[in-house]
């Protein structure tokens, strides 16, 4: 579980370094509005608060439910990984994309 745990860390820090990377250009927007809308009130730093927030706050969901039911909190972190590590990818093909001429 640990190493599940360290694993959503790491994706989360490479998910908001290729956000970073991508919204350095002109061509690309912030998807989620809510992290669109730190970002336009409080620059980078607004979105790497929201996005630390958001990750903790999975983490303590995570927590929470192993806490019940560990073979559950195993599941949604798991689920949670593949949706992000879905994200990294759709950021890394955009970045591939981009880069060609």
């Amino acid at each position: 579980m640990k190493l599940l745990l360290a694993m959503f860390v790491v994706m989360n820090g490479l998910d908001l370094g290729l956000t970073l990377w991508l919204l350095k250009g002109d061509h690309n927007a912030e998807a989620n509005p809510v992290a669109s809308l730190s970002m336009s009130q409080f620059g980078s730093k607004g979105l790497m608060v929201f996005k630390g927030a958001m990750t903790a706050f999975v983490i303590g969901v995570v927590g929470y439910i192993g806490y019940h039911d560990l073979r559950k909190a195993r599941k949604v972190l798991w689920m949670s990984l593949l949706i992000l590590g879905s994200v990294i990818v759709y950021s890394c093909l955009l970045i591939v994309v981009q880069a060609q001429p």
